[in-house]
């Protein structure tokens, strides 16, 4: 898993149970994914880069392919 997914996945974790990973808010995660998606393109967009070039970083940020 990408290191930032991880970081993500803690925020939004519950902690102080044996097994924390399956109390996850949803939710917030998802809301943290899109914010960190937001943030890219909006940096990408003030510096007038293309969209693809956004969705690039965007891949390159996440771990995918």
């Amino acid at each position: 898993m990408n290191e930032r997914i991880k970081q993500l996945l803690d925020e939004c974790t519950l902690s102080g149970f044996d097994k924390p990973w399956l109390l996850v808010d949803h939710e917030k995660f998802a809301k943290l994914i899109v914010q960190e998606c937001l943030t890219i393109m909006d940096q990408k967009w003030s510096d007038g880069h293309e969209v693809a070039e956004a969705m690039n970083d965007i891949k390159e940020h996440f771990g995918l392919k």
